[in-house]
């Protein structure tokens, strides 16, 4: 797994040998929202 912060803030997460982008957006939305509430 591929996690890489990009400018707007958002982390990019990329599943290695998954093409699943549900699931990588899913995985994406959730880190965000959980980073968010630890600030």
């Amino acid at each position: 797994m591929t996690v890489s912060v990009l400018s707007n803030g958002w982390m990019e997460i990329r599943l290695a040998g998954s093409p699943d982008t549900l699931l990588c957006t899913a995985a994406q939305t959730a880190m965000w929202v959980s980073l968010s509430r630890a600030q």
